[in-house]
């Protein structure tokens, strides 16, 4: 397995150096861009600090009330923007936005799974995180703990939006329509119960990718929420309910980020469109 991993570290570095000088030929193409990130844990603020540095060259940083008045229409946005997002409710992207982009006025949306808040028993939470996100826990840390609601509602004082990830992060396209509405539900109720202020029009899908969301599941969120994020890289624009976000790993060379967010790798608008039965710009 660590050959193979190897051998696909390599192949990727070398076809991202292709489309990287490919950027730099088409460069200026990604002028007027509106664009979303999403992280999960921060691991070492050190290197999300040089993440946020480094795109903040190129790039200005939006806050989520301007990017919401963008997607309704109220307002324009000129140059190349990026939205921050985090999803799951990790404490180390707390501390990310609390050590690291506050002190830079950098604002963001955390979309909570909001079983997943306040959970402090290491065996708890090491099994909500193998079983609800799907990933094996090798060398367990700290930063991997949720944050507390008390922390998400100073998050909210701060002028971060927080928005609702589900209650136990299921894949959407698997579950029936009735447990769809269930875990939606008891996700609003949580909001409701623990904040003191949150919105009730952004939903983000869990896991996000076009395995994770069908034509069925985004319909019942479409009549629940204003915005639905998801997994797709791509740009935004106006008065269109699917937003596309680009997942950034933190581990990845920074010049990655680049080929990201020129458009490149984006995927074909018009087939996520057709896939999920909506119109680009909604009525």
């Amino acid at each position: 397995m660590g050959q193979m991993f190897k051998i696909r570290f390599f192949a990727k570095f070398l076809l991202m150096i292709v489309l990287y000088l490919l950027v730099l030929l088409r460069k200026g193409k990604s002028i007027g861009q509106v664009r979303v990130l999403i992280f999960h844990e921060v691991l070492e603020l050190d290197r999300f600090k040089k993440v946020i540095s480094f795109l903040g060259r190129d790039w200005n940083f939006i806050t989520p009330s301007q990017f919401i008045a963008f997607n309704e229409g109220r307002a324009t946005l000129k140059g190349r923007n990026l939205l921050v997002t985090f999803d799951d409710g990790f404490i180390s992207s707390c501390h990310a936005q609390n050590q690291v982009l506050q002190p830079k006025g950098i604002k963001s949306i955390f979309f909570l799974a909001t079983s997943f808040i306040g959970i402090d028993s290491y065996d708890k939470c090491n099994l909500f995180i193998k079983e609800q996100f799907d990933v094996d826990q090798y060398g367990f840390e700290h930063a991997r703990f949720p944050m507390s609601w008390r922390e998400a509602n100073l998050l909210s004082d701060s002028e971060n939006l927080i928005a609702s990830h589900t209650a136990t992060h299921p894949r959407l396209s698997d579950i029936s329509l009735t447990r769809l509405k269930r875990d939606i539900d008891l996700a609003s109720s949580q909001l409701e119960s623990e904040m003191q202020v949150f919105s009730q029009k952004d939903f983000a899908f869990p896991f996000g990718g076009i395995s994770s969301i069908d034509r069925e599941s985004f319909e019942f969120c479409s009549l629940r929420f204003e915005r639905i994020y998801s997994g797709f890289r791509g740009n935004n624009t106006p008065n269109c309910k699917l937003i596309f976000r680009d997942s950034i790993n933190l581990n990845e060379p920074l010049f990655y980020t680049k080929v990201y967010l020129s458009g490149i790798l984006d995927m074909n608008r018009s087939k996520i469109f057709k896939i999920l039965g909506c119109k680009e710009v909604a009525s």
